[in-house]
């Protein structure tokens, strides 16, 4: 399934806007279930200066629901092209 590869796209996007991983408190299985419950810090309260709209998009990568994340990665590359200079 595409989408399980969009959330991991997504994780790695969340640590490249923000410079720290979105769940890393605890111990490895304290991580693994921060990532089934999704609760991630918004990433625009870690990085303030990211531009409008970005963190809602990674936010959406990240979506615990797969049917709330990007359907297709072409979708997410058409809303990550909003960003690039």
């Amino acid at each position: 399934d595409e989408r399980a590869d969009i959330y991991a796209l997504g994780v790695i996007l969340y640590e490249m806007v923000t410079g720290v991983p979105p769940y890393s408190r605890g111990d490895h299985m304290s991580v693994m279930y921060q990532h089934v419950q999704g609760k991630a810090r918004v990433p625009q309260e870690v990085n303030p200066n990211l531009p409008p709209g970005l963190s809602d998009l990674v936010m959406k990568a990240m979506a615990v629901d797969k049917t709330k994340r990007f359907q297709t990665m072409e979708e997410l590359r058409v809303a990550l092209a909003r960003y690039s200079n």
